[in-house]
């Protein structure tokens, strides 16, 4: 175990070796789970205005926090339903741009001229699905990751290149498995206040959805056994992530002095303050009740649009360190380690 003051990091530019078509390999591992993560996590937004929403507006529904909250919502929105319909998958799925920015399915009780155009096949997802698929690949990616984790620990070792930069984010994308039988995209909405879009809405309507019941009549209590096991394990879950993250900080090696490459260094911060950030906000809307919404209570606050663009920096910094450190080893494979004879020690996380 180490302290702080034992920690030696280093920079070197290293990569210019790397050929081009190493580079289209290292990029495509490199970015795989992060683009999972979006792709996967981040919901297709239903326009109820005029001026459909900037890409800007868009990005904050790629936080990290702003995903795994939905995840938790979904979930919980099921366990609670005394009346779990297509309807009730459809409302507790859906994202809505307005006027007043993003909100989530309690815009729809107060907004009785939103209706259901378009309802899910079922209750839950088919197995031969988009959803199902994309369930199947964050899956296997997050199980990876648990692997690495845990033989690092055993082996009292950490080591990290371009490859893996952004591998934890494939751990917290593991959040998804709860939530996966009612991710859906299969349902439509449209605004029948307004006068040219009137008769088009009701064209387009599904017979067979009828208008939900009021949330507070239709779901258990948050105190119910169900409720409290389920915030039980998601703050267990990003306790026990933000504790891995702290003892990757203070273990990152077996020899001293401690060589950590920029690449490393960066890559804690970043994921410091993606599970510093979840694990607070978890905290704080668990405890004080704000579950009413996929959307969370802050999503459309001005510090929350900063600490997304915060991230956004921090991992393109980090992508950039990570291009110009890494370099191939001995072994063949690659590392950001430096090349001098202080910085060497077992490898783990990289192979050829």
């Amino acid at each position: 175990m180490f302290s702080p003051s034992e920690f030696t990091v280093t920079f070197a530019y290293q990569s210019q070796n790397i050929p081009f078509s190493d580079w289209i390999s290292l990029l495509t591992v490199c970015l795989a789970p992060l683009l999972a993560h979006i792709m996967s996590g981040a919901p297709e937004p239903i326009v109820l205005t005029d001026d459909p929403p900037h890409w800007s507006d868009r990005l904050y529904l790629w936080n990290p926090m702003t995903i795994t909250w939905r995840y938790f919502i979904i979930v919980d929105r099921r366990m609670r339903a005394t009346n779990w319909t297509p309807r009730s998958m459809a409302d507790i799925n859906a994202v809505f741009w307005t006027d007043s920015g993003w909100r989530g399915c309690d815009y729809l009780e107060e907004n009785p001229n939103i209706i259901c155009t378009k309802l899910p096949s079922g209750t839950a997802i088919p197995w031969i699905s988009s959803s199902a698929a994309k369930t199947l690949i964050v899956t296997l990616q997050g199980f990876q990751i648990v692997y690495l984790c845990m033989l690092a620990l055993l082996e009292r070792t950490f080591q990290i290149s371009i490859r893996s930069i952004f591998f934890a984010i494939s751990f917290i994308s593991l959040l998804r498995l709860p939530a996966a039988p009612w991710l859906t995209e299969e349902f439509g909405y449209c605004n029948t206040s307004k006068q040219d879009s009137e008769d088009s809405c009701w064209q387009q309507s599904d017979p067979t959805a009828p208008p939900s019941p009021p949330a507070s009549s239709s779901l258990r209590p948050q105190s119910s056994r169900g409720a409290l096991v389920l915030r039980a394990y998601f703050l267990l879950w990003n306790t026990c992530s933000l504790a891995l993250n702290i003892l990757f900080w203070f273990c990152p090696g077996p020899l001293c002095p401690v060589c950590r490459s920029s690449t490393a260094f960066l890559r804690q911060i970043v994921f410091l303050a993606i599970i510093i950030g979840k694990t607070t906000l978890f905290y704080l809307y668990i405890v004080t009740g704000q579950t009413a919404s996929p959307i969370l209570p802050c999503q459309n606050a001005r510090w929350y649009k900063a600490y997304t663009w915060l991230l956004v920096v921090l991992s393109l910094a980090l992508l950039f360190v990570s291009v110009l450190e890494t370099r191939r080893d001995e072994d063949g494979g690659y590392t950001s380690v430096p090349d001098i004879p202080a910085c060497r020690y077992k490898k783990v996380w990289e192979t050829a």
